[in-house]
């Protein structure tokens, strides 16, 4: 990618250039893009030139994450400096997806990453047939009924 190319980092190209190539490819446009001019233009600013800056990270982000490769995606954050609270919604999902790769909890994650593990354990409890019953620490898992009962023929 060339200094003046940075308008083209569409979502559909960096997929097709991942698709084509790799994720390496991919991050290797990224570390193209940090050098660019726009890039050091917006990189700090306020309004407009930051809006571009954090649309583009996010492009990134998601093409990183859904090709698998979330090492790439926490890369991509760390080197661009945004903050996670200021990715969209669905980005940060998918970076939620890879706790383990976290390095450190900033201002404001916290509740997005307990909402993530809840989306998770009720993903879990549905699979499992049980929910939770009760409230706070003194609740328990119990089966869900989904069988009829003879007062449902009645």
């Amino acid at each position: 990618m060339s200094g003046s190319r940075p308008a083209g980092l569409t979502y559909d190209y960096l997929f097709i250039l991942q698709k084509l190539s790799s994720t390496q490819t991919v991050f290797n446009e990224w570390l193209s893009f940090r050098e660019s001019q726009l890039w050091r233009e917006s990189s700090g600013a306020t309004g407009e030139k930051a809006t571009t800056s954090k649309v583009v990270v996010d492009i990134f982000i998601q093409v990183l994450v859904e090709s698998g490769d979330a090492a790439k995606a926490w890369k991509v954050i760390e080197e661009s400096g945004i903050k996670l609270s200021e990715l969209s919604t669905t980005s940060l999902s998918a970076l939620l997806d890879y706790p383990e790769l976290i390095r450190g909890l900033e201002d404001g994650l916290n509740e997005p990453l307990l909402q993530k593990y809840e989306e998770h354990l009720r993903r879990i409890e549905e699979a499992m047939g049980v929910h939770w019953c009760g409230g706070g620490e003194n609740g328990y898992h119990a089966l869900q009924s989904h069988l009829a009962t003879e007062d449902d023929y009645l």
